[in-house]
């Protein structure tokens, strides 16, 4: 493959970068058989400053005449693809140039010069200043057969003011969308109503609908994250002319390193004792991954609200609701995993049916469960093995001189053991929880929630302390000589009052 020109089908994932946001993007879903009107990538190192290199334009006009051959007498839509553009940093929507309806080598030609040179206008650098970009914008350009659209729009899947999961909003207009999307033309609406795509909107589009939704949630799938979608429908089929993430919807700043999940949706994210302070961003680079699965029907598990850990108790109640427990045992699940009462916490429903929860866990499920029952099935074993694991890897790593070898031992070492403990953990939780749910609701009926609370505060394991204690008891006993400085450093030298920062 040329570095200065790619074809959709030959752009590999590793120079989805040099394509730029939006042919990086166009390609990608090109090859996952997406709707996409096929196309090349000019790629920035086909130009010399504002001029295409003679080599590149030769490129240029063999693709141009292989898409002739196989389309006939086609138009061209010849688009922008800077590296900031369409990321979930900057949109640029609308500020590049675009050229539709070109049909000769040199219209082309002149087209693409014009896009390229659109880096320089005063509304592009007004824009890259306002988001801390510093410089001429780095483009790439897109060439594409045109669409005659008889509908042109733009689908958001979530709201991109509040974050509302629950509603997709849409605009569109007759004709070629360039106007709709750099904001000069009066757009008709629609809504879409999750889970199951309820149309609101004129009669035009809703043969279209069901269509548009299910594009509309396979992209938030694929993609995970909220989409800004700008699609076409020409000759009765719907083609996707972009998809890029809802820039409003960002819950990381990179200019101001401000992090801030409430961003991502309208979900209730709730604190607890795993992480009483705020983290570093080492620490949030390894616990993002605390809930097994993640990212569920593009909602993520656990988010980060100005450093501190939290967890998405809409998403961990749409996961009870479909496994057909009920709202009391919903807020039993709160009250443990929190402290807080739900009659005091407003919690936004997800927008997702059963069905849709239970396919896009199903995968995780069947590769993760068969490993968590391994884990637990020999817990005893890797749990006494730990200590000297981890004793032998501190001399390891200490004796380590080569960098390379330091580099290699995080994702061949270090990051399989971590993630085997965190699906421990997480399977012993999930063990620990469902008895403990049980037996108190038991108590409750027998003695009353006071009485029931205090003596389940008071659960120990067969060693008779509380593991929470281990801190405290150690320094009585090290002080009383039972035990040595070392002895101490095995018990609670893991466990100091931030004992899940790991920086």
């Amino acid at each position: 493959m040329s570095k200065m020109i790619s074809t959709f089908t030959e752009l590999s994932a590793e120079d989805r970068g040099l394509a730029g946001g939006k042919g990086g993007t166009l390609s990608r879903l090109f090859q996952a058989g997406y709707p996409v009107p096929d196309g090349f990538v000019i790629l920035p190192s086909a130009f010399e400053k504002e001029s295409l290199k003679p080599d590149a334009w030769h490129e240029i006009q063999d693709q141009l005449s292989a898409a002739r051959r196989k389309n006939g007498q086609v138009a061209f839509a010849v688009r922008s693809s800077a590296v900031a553009e369409d990321s979930a940093f900057a949109s640029f929507a609308g500020e590049f140039e675009t050229v539709l309806d070109v049909h000769s080598d040199d219209a082309i030609r002149a087209a693409i010069l014009q896009v390229h040179n659109s880096r320089m206008s005063e509304r592009v650098q007004a824009y890259s200043k306002a988001k801390g970009m510093a410089g001429l914008q780095e483009i790439a350009i897109v060439v594409q057969k045109l669409i005659r659209a008889e509908i042109s729009g733009i689908l958001f899947t979530a709201d991109p003011v509040t974050g509302n999961h629950s509603i997709m909003t849409g605009n569109y207009i007759y004709g070629f969308g360039e106007e709709l999307v750099s904001g000069e033309a009066e757009p008709y609406t629609f809504t879409l109503h999750c889970p199951k795509g309820v149309y609101q909107g004129p009669e035009d589009l809703k043969p279209y609908a069901k269509k548009l939704y299910k594009l509309a949630k396979r992209l938030v799938k694929d993609l995970g994250y909220p989409q800004d979608i700008e699609w076409a429908i020409a000759d009765g089929k719907l083609y996707l002319l972009q998809s890029r993430p809802i820039t409003t919807l960002l819950d990381y700043d990179p200019v101001k390193g401000e992090w801030n999940a409430s961003y991502s949706g309208d979900f209730a994210w709730v604190s607890n004792e795993v992480f009483p302070e705020t983290m570093t961003p080492a620490s949030w680079s390894i616990w993002k991954n605390f809930q097994v699965g993640g990212t569920i029907l593009g909602m993520k598990a656990v988010g980060n609200i100005c450093g501190r850990f939290y967890m998405n108790m809409s998403l961990a109640g749409a996961m009870i609701w479909m496994v057909g427990q009920s709202d009391e045992y919903w807020a039993d699940y709160i009250k443990l995993a929190t402290g807080f009462e739900i009659q005091k916490i407003v919690v936004p429903k997800v927008p997702a049916t059963r069905l849709q929860l239970f396919r896009s866990i199903l995968p995780l499920m069947v590769t993760m469960l068969p490993k968590q029952v391994r884990l637990m099935r020999n817990h005893e074993q890797i749990l006494a093995e730990n200590p000297g694991w981890c004793e032998n890897m501190r001399q390891e790593l200490q004796q380590v001189q080569d960098k390379q070898k330091l580099a290699d031992l995080w994702p061949d070492v270090l990051w399989p053991k971590y993630w085997d403990m965190l699906q421990l953990q997480d399977k012993s939780n999930e063990d620990y929880f469902y008895p403990y749910i049980a037996a108190r609701k038991s108590l409750i009926d027998l003695i009353g929630i006071e009485k029931a609370e205090t003596l389940l505060s008071h659960l120990v394991g067969e060693s008779g302390d509380l593991a929470s204690m281990g801190p405290l008891l150690g320094i009585q006993k090290l002080a009383e000589g039972q035990i040595s400085r070392d002895e101490f450093h095995l018990i609670a030298g893991h466990r100091p009052h931030m004992e899940n920062e790991i920086s």
